[in-house]
C-alpha cells in the first residue's frame, strides 16, 4: 500500500515539475519577446514639458508630441522605420543602426519655430515636413472630395437611417442594370488571329483557366483606358497585358460566362451557378508582380471612420491621399472596403464582427477574429488571411502588420470559394433579402504562380459573389477578399507616374474618374473622405 502511495507521489511530483518547467521557460521566452507596445519619452526644453509617444514602438512610425506649454498635441509621422528617433531638449534625434548615423533636429528654437501655431494653420498641405524629410506632422484639414450626384443623393438618405437605406435598396436594381455593362466577343480568323497571340510573356500571370474553344475569344470593346505594351490591336479574354506605363503591372479582360466548366461545376455547396443575367458582364483586372512593388492601406478622412470610445486615438490624424515621401514611388491606387455602417455582420456563426482596421501599426477599429484580412507586414510582404483567434497569435501581428484591412469573410481561401459565399445573410453580401446580389463589386486577391506572387484586383460590371468567387478561381487566386461595391468610384482603380512634378494617370475605366470638369485624381492628391490602398515601387 505505501509502495503503491510512494509511487503515485513521485509520479505526480515528477510531471508536476516537469509542466512547471515547461510553463516557466514559456513564460520566460515570451517575457524576453514582449515589450509594450507604447513608448514615451520625456525631457524639459526652455519653453516647458515635452513628451514624445511612440504609439506602436514595434512599428516605429506614428508618434504624438505633445507640449503642454504650447497647448499642442501634434501628430508626427517617422518617414523610415529604421531610424530611432528620441526626443531631446533642443528637438529630436534621428539615429539610424544601420547607416550608423544620426541627425539632430531643433524643433524648440525661440524664434521661428517650425512648430509655430500660425504656420501650422497656415499651411494649406495634410502634410508638413520637418527634420529635413525625416519626419513629417500630419495636420488635420477638411476633405476636398468632389461627389458625384449619386453619392450625394445617397448620403442625403442615409441621413435618414432605415427610412433612407429603403429607399437606396428600392432604386439600387435598377442602378444595377444602368451600371451594369455587357461584353462583347468574337474570333478572329487566320493571320489576325495568329498576330494577337504572340508569345507569351513570362514575366505576367497566367492567362484565366477557360474552354479551349473559348480561348481565341477577344473583346469587340471597352472602356479601360489603360495604354498597352506594344499597343495590340486587340485584347483576348483572360490574357494579361503589361502597361506602357510600368513594366509589372498587367491588365486583363474577362466574362463570367468564359469560366471554364470545371471551375463553374466545383465546390457546388460553396458557391451558387453564375446567373444568366452576369454571365455577359465586364470584369476589368490589373495584377501587379509583388517581387517589384509593396502594398499600403490608408485611411480617408471621414470613412470608415476611427473608433474611440475611451478617447486614446483623439489625435491621430487620417489623412487620405498619397504621402509625399512616396509619391514618386506609387504606381497605382485602389479602393477600400465597406463605411463602418455596413462594416459589421447582422446575420449567420459570425453574427456581431465589425471589420477592423490598421494603417502604420495602430488599430484604428479593433480586428475581429474570424475575419479575411488584407495585411501587410514589417517586411514589406502583402498576405491575406484570416484574423485569427489565439490572443498570443493576435497579439504577435499586432507587432508585425504594419497595415491591415477586414472587409467581410473571404471570397477565395486556399484556391477555393469561401465557405459562406453563397450565403447572402452570412456572407453580409450587401444586395437584399429577395436575393438580387448583382451589382457592381470589387476584390482583390493573392495569386501564386511558378514561384512568383502577383496582388489581383478586379472590378466587375455586374456580378454577384458567387460569380466574382468562379471569376477569381479563374485567374488562379489563392486567397482573396471583397472590396467596395455599387458604383463606379467604390470599385475604383487607377495606375500613374509623377515627374518633375506633373502626373499621368490612367483609369481601369473610364467611369472611374472624377465627374467632368473636375481636375483631381482620387487618393492621389485629394485628401479622399475614403480609405483605399496604394501600390508602390520596392
Amino acid at each position: 500500500m505505501f509502495r503503491n502511495a510512494f509511487i503515485i507521489f513521485s509520479v505526480t511530483f515528477f510531471t508536476l515539475s516537469l509542466h512547471h518547467r515547461f510553463f516557466s521557460q514559456k513564460m520566460m521566452h515570451r517575457s524576453k519577446s514582449f515589450r509594450p507596445i507604447k513608448k514615451e519619452q520625456v525631457v524639459f526644453t526652455n519653453h516647458g514639458k515635452a513628451e514624445l509617444v511612440n504609439i506602436n514602438q514595434h512599428i516605429n512610425r506614428w508618434f504624438l508630441l505633445k507640449l503642454p506649454e504650447q497647448g499642442q498635441i501634434l501628430h508626427i509621422e517617422n518617414v523610415s522605420a529604421d531610424n530611432i528617433v528620441q526626443l531631446t531638449t533642443s528637438g529630436l534625434r534621428f539615429t539610424n543602426p544601420i547607416l550608423k548615423k544620426n541627425m539632430e533636429c531643433n524643433l524648440f528654437a525661440s524664434k521661428n519655430s517650425v512648430l509655430d501655431k500660425n504656420k501650422l494653420l497656415r499651411h494649406r498641405s495634410p502634410f508638413y515636413k520637418i527634420c529635413h524629410g525625416l519626419a513629417w506632422i500630419r495636420l488635420k484639414r477638411k476633405s476636398d472630395t468632389v461627389l458625384s450626384s449619386k453619392e450625394k443623393a445617397t448620403a442625403i438618405l442615409r441621413r435618414y437611417g432605415s427610412w433612407g437605406e429603403s429607399m437606396i435598396n428600392a432604386v439600387k436594381p435598377w442602378m444595377v442594370k444602368f451600371d451594369a455593362e455587357t461584353g462583347e466577343s468574337f474570333s478572329l480568323p487566320g493571320t489576325a488571329l495568329a498576330e494577337t497571340f504572340e508569345q507569351p510573356d513570362l514575366t505576367a500571370p497566367e492567362s484565366a483557366l477557360m474552354e479551349t474553344s473559348q480561348s481565341h475569344m477577344v473583346a469587340k470593346e471597352h472602356q479601360s483606358e489603360i495604354k498597352l505594351k506594344n499597343q495590340p490591336k486587340w485584347m483576348s479574354y483572360g490574357k494579361w497585358y503589361e502597361t506602357s506605363m510600368h513594366d509589372g503591372v498587367f491588365t486583363s479582360l474577362f466574362m463570367p460566362s468564359l469560366v471554364a466548366k470545371n471551375i463553374k461545376q466545383s465546390y457546388p455547396r460553396r458557391a451558387n451557378k453564375i446567373q444568366g443575367s452576369e454571365k455577359d458582364k465586364m470584369v476589368y483586372l490589373m495584377a501587379y508582380d509583388l517581387e517589384r512593388f509593396g502594398a499600403q492601406f490608408v485611411l480617408g478622412t471621414t470613412y470608415p471612420g476611427i473608433e474611440n470610445p475611451k478617447g486614446k486615438l483623439n489625435h491621430i490624424v487620417p489623412i487620405g491621399q498619397i504621402p509625399p515621401w512616396h509619391m514618386e514611388d506609387a504606381v497605382s491606387v485602389f479602393i477600400g472596403g465597406f463605411k463602418n455602417d455596413h462594416g459589421r455582420i447582422k446575420w449567420g456563426p459570425l453574427k456581431g464582427k465589425t471589420y477592423g482596421y490598421i494603417e502604420k501599426g495602430i488599430e484604428l477599429r479593433p480586428m475581429s477574429p474570424g475575419l479575411v484580412t488584407f495585411m501587410v507586414d514589417k517586411t514589406g510582404k502583402t498576405r491575406i488571411e484570416t484574423w485569427p483567434e489565439d490572443l498570443f497569435a493576435q497579439a504577435r501581428l499586432k507587432k508585425e502588420i504594419v497595415s491591415a484591412r477586414q472587409n467581410g469573410v473571404p471570397l477565395i481561401e486556399d484556391g477555393k470559394p469561401g465557405k459562406f459565399v453563397s450565403n447572402w445573410g452570412a456572407g453580409n453580401w450587401s444586395g437584399d433579402a429577395k436575393g438580387r446580389l448583382q451589382s457592381l463589386r470589387s476584390s482583390v486577391c493573392l495569386s501564386e504562380q511558378n514561384d512568383k506572387r502577383f496582388l489581383i484586383f478586379a472590378a466587375f460590371t455586374g456580378a454577384t459573389p458567387s460569380g466574382v468567387a468562379k471569376v477569381l478561381q479563374s485567374y488562379q487566386c489563392d486567397q482573396a477578399m471583397h472590396l467596395d461595391m455599387n458604383a463606379w468610384m467604390y470599385i475604383h482603380n487607377a495606375i500613374f507616374k509623377v515627374k518633375n512634378n506633373r502626373i499621368a494617370v490612367e483609369y481601369l475605366h473610364k467611369y472611374m474618374r472624377y465627374p467632368k470638369n473636375i481636375r483631381k485624381h482620387r487618393y492621389i492628391l485629394d485628401n479622399n473622405n475614403r480609405d483605399f490602398f496604394y501600390v508602390y515601387k520596392y
